[in-house]
Order: structure tokens, then sequence, then C-alpha cells
């Protein structure tokens, strides 16, 4: 189209309002779900697909996959 934008970041969410896959560019493998940003895919992948967790209470042993869930649960 045609239209014009005094800022970048306008035009970049109106073409996102044509082309609705460039809004969230990042895809997992595993599962095909899509992300806007590349962290967010990252903790995706951690948290669904990750076969073991990372972060271990030692308190009660309750594993977690994120660090902020660990963080939460203490």
């Amino acid at each position: 189209c045609n239209k014009s934008f005094a800022r970048k970041f306008n035009l970049n969410v109106h073409v996102r309002s044509h082309y609705p896959e460039l809004a969230r560019p990042f895809k997992c493998s595993e599962c095909l779900k899509a992300f806007g940003r590349k962290h967010d895919l990252t903790r995706h992948l951690a948290a669904v697909h990750k076969a073991t967790s990372l972060y271990h209470c030692d308190t009660c042993g309750k594993e977690f996959s994120r660090r902020d869930a660990l963080a939460r649960h203490l």
C-alpha cells in the first residue's frame, strides 16, 4: 500500500498487519509455536521441551525448568 509514517515503529506495526507472520518470526522446531522475541523462544524450549529440569529446590527436591519458577517456589 502507499501509506507513509513519520516513525519507523508505526511502519513496522502497519507492515505486520499485512504480514502477521512477521510479528512472530521465532518458531519452535518441536511444536511450531511462534514467538516475537528470541528470548521467549529460548524460555519456551527450556520450559516445555527440555527433558530434564535445570533448577532444584534444596529444601523439598522439587524440580523446575526455569530459575524464576524456583524463586517463586522459595
